[in-house]
C-alpha cells in the first residue's frame, strides 16, 4: 500500500489518503468525515454533494487535476488541495474534513464558539518577540538561537485570552497565536494547538 499526498501538507491539515495498486484508471472513495454536507467537484466539472459520513465513488486519468470543495456552514475550505497530479491505476481513500483559517479560528475562539487547549504530546511556545538569524538557527526549540526565546508547554492546557499575531524568526514570517497559558503571555504555532466545538470534536486549522 502506499500514499498519495493530495492534501495540505501541514501536520493538522491532512486528508486521509491511501492508494493501492490497480490497473484501472484512478478511483476515488471520498468520504464526509465532517458534520454538515461537502460539495466536491474536479476540474471544474459539475459538484456533488456527499452527506456527513457517506461515501461516493469517483474516477480520475493520470494527469493534472484541480478539485473544488466546500463545505456548508461557516467553513474556509477543505482538507484536499485545489491543484494536485495523479499517477496510473490506483484507488485512493479520501477522508475530508473542514477546515478553518487561523485568523477565523482565533476569531472564533474569542467569541466563545470554539476552546483551545494545548496538543497531547510535546508542546513548545516561544516569548512575544521577534528573533533574527538563519534558517538553521531556528531548527530546534531545545538549541540555536530559538533555545533562548523557547519554553516547554505543557500538554492539554486550556489556552486563554487569544489573538492572532505574526511572528518573525529567523528570516520566516508566520501566523501565530498569542495567549496566555498558565498565566503567562506566549507566541504559540497552531500546529500545537486544538481548536475544538462545543461538543468536543477537533478541527483543522491551516496558516
Amino acid at each position: 500500500m502506499k500514499s498519495s499526498a493530495i492534501v495540505y501538507p501541514t501536520g493538522a491539515i491532512l486528508a486521509l489518503v491511501t492508494a493501492q495498486p490497480a490497473l484501472a484508471a484512478n478511483s476515488f472513495a471520498i468520504k464526509n468525515i465532517g458534520a454538515t454536507p461537502v460539495q466536491i467537484g474536479f476540474d471544474g466539472g459539475a459538484t456533488q454533494t456527499i452527506a456527513p459520513r457517506s461515501t461516493v465513488a469517483v474516477s480520475l486519468n493520470a494527469g493534472d487535476h484541480t478539485a473544488q470543495c466546500r463545505f456548508e456552514g461557516g467553513f474556509d475550505g477543505c482538507n484536499i488541495l485545489e491543484k494536485f497530479t495523479l499517477g496510473d491505476g490506483a484507488h485512493i481513500n479520501i477522508s475530508l474534513q473542514p477546515i478553518y483559517t487561523l485568523q477565523h479560528a482565533v476569531t472564533l475562539a474569542q467569541k466563545g464558539t470554539l476552546s483551545v487547549e494545548t496538543r497531547r504530546d510535546a508542546v513548545w511556545a516561544t516569548s512575544p518577540e521577534d528573533l533574527a538569524g538563519r534558517g538553521a538557527d531556528c531548527a530546534n526549540y531545545e538549541a540555536g538561537k530559538l533555545a533562548s526565546i523557547s519554553k516547554r508547554v505543557r500538554s492539554g492546557m486550556r489556552v486563554d485570552e487569544l489573538a492572532f499575531a505574526t511572528q518573525t524568526l529567523c528570516g520566516e514570517t508566520r501566523g501565530v497565536v498569542a495567549a496566555t497559558i498558565g498565566g503567562e503571555k506566549l507566541f504559540v504555532q497552531p500546529g500545537f494547538l486544538i481548536f475544538r466545538d462545543h461538543a468536543g470534536h477537533p478541527f483543522l486549522v491551516r496558516q
